[in-house]
C-alpha cells in the first residue's frame, strides 16, 4: 500500500521475499492498513520488517493477528520508520529473527507505536530481541526473546500504557522503563 488504504482480514500472507528493500511480507509507504484476524509468516526482508514494515506517513492497526516466524536486517516481525503510527492490539508476535535490532519489532518512528494486550515471545536479534526503540505497552508479554549470544534481552526502552495494565517479562536485562503515570507495574515470570 502506498498512499491508498487497505484491509485484511481472515488472511494469510506467506512465504514472500523482498530482496532489495523492506517489507518481505507487507510494506506500506503511506495511507492505511489495518490487518485483522490474520497472520504473518515466514517472509523475509533484506532490509527491516520481514513480515512488516512501515515508513512515510503509514497508520498500521493490528488487532487479533499473529506475526511469525519472519527474517529482516532489523525488525524480524515488524519494523516502523519516520512518522508511522501502529497500534496492535490482542495479537502475537514470535519465532521472528533479525540480524541487527529488535527481533519483535524495530521502532525508529517519531509516531506513536501502540502494543496492548501482545505477546512478544522467542524471538531472536544481534540485540534488543523482544522490542527495539520506544513502544507504549500495556497489559502485555516480553518473555524468552534471546540475542545471538544468549543474552535474554527483551527490550531497549518501553513506556508503560497505564498504572493499571501490568506486563509480565521473563527478564528485564537491557530495558530502560518510562512511564506518564510515574510508575511501573512488572510481573516477572520463568
Amino acid at each position: 500500500s502506498s498512499l491508498g488504504d487497505l484491509a485484511l482480514q481472515r488472511v494469510v500472507v506467506e512465504g514472500n521475499r523482498a530482496y532489495l528493500t523492506q517489507g518481505g511480507g507487507i510494506y506500506v509507504a503511506g495511507g492505511d492498513l489495518l490487518v485483522s484476524q490474520s497472520t504473518i509468516r515466514t517472509n523475509a526482508a533484506a532490509a527491516g520488517g520481514g513480515g512488516l514494515a512501515g515508513s512515510g506517513t503509514a497508520s498500521i492497526q493490528v488487532f487479533e493477528s499473529t506475526v511469525s516466524d519472519n527474517q529482516g536486517s532489523s525488525g524480524g516481525g515488524l519494523s516502523v520508520a519516520d512518522d508511522t503510527t501502529l497500534s496492535m492490539r490482542d495479537s502475537t508476535i514470535s519465532g521472528n529473527r533479525a540480524q541487527g535490532h529488535g527481533g519483535g519489532l524495530y521502532d525508529a518512528s517519531s509516531g506513536l507505536i501502540d502494543l496492548e494486550r501482545v505477546t512478544v515471545a522467542y524471538n531472536w536479534a544481534g540485540a534488543y530481541a523482544g522490542t527495539y526503540g520506544n513502544p507504549r505497552v500495556g497489559g502485555s508479554v516480553l518473555a524468552h526473546n534471546t540475542q545471538w549470544n544468549g543474552a535474554p534481552v527483551q527490550c531497549s526502552t518501553i513506556f508503560s500504557r497505564s498504572s493499571t495494565q501490568p506486563n509480565l517479562l521473563t527478564s528485564a536485562l537491557g530495558c530502560s522503563f518510562q512511564s506518564t503515570s510515574g510508575w511501573w507495574i512488572l510481573t516477572f515470570i520463568a
